[in-house]
């Protein structure tokens, strides 16, 4: 893994730029049907939600929401300014601060293509992109996957290329074929980008030697517009993130994105001693929080009980005004609620078997006022 640091850019007003996404280190969409509507069903599934628009002064790329105020996209795409708007599930975010990879050149070859940004304000509403838990760290490892690539870049069909505009939400799949140096055409690029031809259905042979020249159902290849966007695998039930787009080779030197041109996409796993130590996330699939942890804080404890009683209705008396405390799920907070509570208490330190004395006291309290607050209610029931 990488571990050399990135350079900030500090927040210091938008900056006016004319383009971006120039030459070979292009990135978009092309798809292989000019019916959109399954690839779109495929884009609007909730675990590539989090692939958002970036702006600077009218320069359009893409990035990934990886939670905590975090947008990953690539170096090309940040270095542009040092302030972007993140447009995500209808709501736009403003950006704090700009962080692109130290060994970032602008050579598109050597890789180091990814680039942090710090959001003002945390996204809502959307679920962080899952991190790949590699098995090898080595990009090879994704060769005959199929991978999702999604994005905001043109649109168009294999056979004229981008020629569609960009702005809207657009993605498909292709298979992960090849590393940099893995053929003597791709010796000049740094192994952690990983490379995906645009198969031609119609052709039994597209003239590349690795070319599995077989194009899947949602065939596609990114175009102007998608860099900074997502690659997506997945494993084990999940959907995780591996790649970030980064630009478009062709063979017939015109990167346009039609038939034969090849997508190349950085390798995340290889940054992660970068990433997760400026950003303190964590790779994989969060674990799933314990029934009765009102406060989220990894525990079962005094103040979560003090919640659940401030929660307290009664049997049968409708939704609380905490529905996490309904921990039987039968629609109100109650007494049989108290006793799942009890029997999961941890106290302060998650883990611990049996409850602290204080808890325990808290917990003769809490009973003592529900019972309280049952008898009020027959009472003024009556």
């Amino acid at each position: 893994m990488r571990s050399r640091q990135a350079r900030a850019m500090k927040f210091a007003g938008l900056v006016a730029v004319s383009a971006v996404l120039v030459g070979p280190a292009l990135a978009g969409v092309t798809v292989v049907n000019p019916d959109q509507a399954a690839y779109d069903a495929l884009i609007d599934q909730p675990e590539f939600d989090p692939v958002g628009r970036l702006n600077a002064g009218g320069t359009l790329g893409s990035g990934v929401y990886l939670g905590d105020r975090w947008v990953l996209t690539a170096a090309h795409v940040a270095e542009v300014s040092l302030s972007f708007s993140f447009s995500i599930d209808g709501t736009a975010y403003a950006s704090e601060e700009v962080f692109v990879f130290d060994d970032w050149d602008g050579t598109i070859s050597a890789g180091n293509d990814i680039a942090l940004i710090r959001l003002a304000n945390d996204v809502v509403g959307v679920d962080p992109a899952l991190l790949y838990e590699p098995q090898t760290g080595n990009a090879a490892e994704l060769f005959g996957q199929t991978a999702t690539y999604t994005g905001f870049g043109q649109t168009g069909v294999g056979s004229t290329g981008a020629t569609g505009p960009s702005g809207a939400k657009v993605g498909g799949q292709n298979a992960i074929e090849n590393v940099g140096g893995g053929s003597a055409v791709l010796n000049i690029y740094d192994p952690d980008i990983f490379f995906a031809d645009f198969d031609d259905p119609l052709a039994s042979d597209d003239g590349i030697p690795w070319s599995a020249d077989q194009a899947l159902a949602l065939e596609y290849l990114i175009a102007p517009g998608d860099s900074g966007g997502g690659v997506f695998v997945e494993s084990g039930g999940d959907t995780f993130l591996v790649g970030v787009n980064s630009f478009v080779f062709a063979f017939d030197g015109d990167a346009n994105s039609d038939y034969q041109d090849l997508a190349g996409a950085t390798y995340v796993p290889a940054y992660y001693d970068w990433l997760l130590g400026l950003t303190g996330l964590s790779l994989g699939v969060p674990p799933a929080p314990l029934a009765g942890d009102l406060d989220l804080d990894g525990d079962i404890d005094d103040a979560d009980f003090g919640l659940a009683f401030a929660a307290f209705t009664g049997p049968g008396a409708g939704p609380s005004s905490n529905q996490a405390a309904d921990l039987d799920g039968d629609g109100d907070v109650d007494d049989a609620d108290f006793g799942l509570a009890f029997a999961a208490f941890t106290g302060p330190s998650a883990g611990v078997g049996v409850p602290e004395p204080g808890g325990v006291l808290l917990l003769g309290a809490l009973a003592a006022g529900v019972v309280a607050r049952r008898g009020r209610r027959c009472f003024e029931h009556r």
